[in-house]
């Protein structure tokens, strides 16, 4: 899906929402008006749409509703300032609409305001006890700021309520990640996938969870499934590594790839770079041999009979009698 179709989705799920729970107030236009403003969300980009919401505005310039849709439409534009207006407006005129007070910690969020992100959030899910994704925001939020433990406090929240939540399990597991955890990390990205297959970041994030626990065959299993979905550097990356360390000179060519596939200023790899420091020489010797007997070398011949004794009948000496 595109990033423009994903924003139009999102503003209308956003709208819609926010149509369904809010209730109409005074200053909010009659339903004819609103279904205008749902028809240019649906069928027109973000901007475009905004602009119907702005024509509305100016008939109905105190409609919770509308200055609600125009903050979410900023949102997808990526203009958090002018979100943050017209949200802190809709939620001055309206105290009880969930979806304008998420929209508005979205916003402060991008904005860096930490304090009243987290307000904003925790007042969303205080009127609408079901409303998991306020729970989700406010996880990543504290992700952001590292506080990992609060923020799986409020991914397991979200789970209660929405237990294949994919984005809340994989996001558990990078908080596990950076706790440490990694085999609950690993196992929480295997639910991630398990509840949105093909979900390529989790398989990402499992491969490298993975990694760190010592499974090899197993990361490189799961980094060629998720390649076989889209190409990806870090796990291109990571297949080589974990096949220089079972001694796997065959991804000698992928590591000479890497650098096409690098982000601009990502330093290339030494093939070797992978191998622990820590891993004794023979231990590397014995995986070599073994890699190359399965891979290179042919197969023994199987023993054969004992030649018989004597010349055979080509190569004997003939007797001749002269008179």
């Amino acid at each position: 899906m595109s990033i423009a179709r994903k924003a139009r989705r999102q503003a209308q799920r956003s709208l819609n929402r926010q149509a369904a729970q809010a209730p109409f107030l005074p200053g909010d236009p009659p339903d004819e008006e609103l279904r205008k403003v749902l028809q240019a969300a649906r069928s027109q980009s973000p901007g475009e749409a905004l602009m119907v919401v702005h024509g509305q505005l100016l008939r109905w310039p105190q409609s919770p509703l509308l200055l609600g849709c125009a903050g979410a439409l900023c949102l997808q534009m990526g203009d958090s300032a002018a979100a943050e207006q017209f949200l802190h407006s809709a939620t001055t005129l309206n105290p009880l609409g969930a979806e304008n007070f998420n929209n508005l910690g979205v916003a402060l969020k991008n904005l860096a305001r930490f304090t009243e992100s987290e307000a904003a959030f925790t007042r969303a899910f205080a009127l609408d006890p079901t409303y998991a994704e306020a729970l989700y925001n406010l996880g990543n939020l504290y992700m952001d700021h590292g506080e990992h433990h609060r923020a799986m406090a409020q991914f397991l929240r979200v789970l209660d309520i929405k237990p294949d939540h994919a984005d809340a399990l994989n996001n558990m597991g990078m908080a596990l990640m950076a706790t440490l955890n990694m085999p609950e990390a690993a196992e929480a990205f295997r639910c991630a996938i398990k509840a949105k297959p093909g979900y390529h970041k989790a398989m990402i994030n499992r491969a490298q969870a993975l990694a760190l626990l010592g499974e090899s065959e197993q990361t490189i299993t799961q980094i060629e499934q998720a390649l076989a979905i889209a190409p990806h550097y870090t796990a291109e990356r990571l297949l080589c590594f974990q096949s220089a360390l079972i001694c796997d000179w065959s991804a000698y060519a992928r590591f000479a790839a890497l650098p096409v596939l690098a982000p601009e200023g990502e330093e290339p790899c030494p093939p070797f770079s992978a191998l622990p420091f820590e891993d004794a020489p023979e231990n590397h010797l014995l995986r070599s041999r073994a890699y190359a007997q399965g891979h290179f070398l042919r197969p023994e011949a199987p023993p054969q009979p004992p030649p018989r004794r004597g010349w055979p009948p080509a190569h004997r000496l003939s007797v001749q009698r002269f008179p």
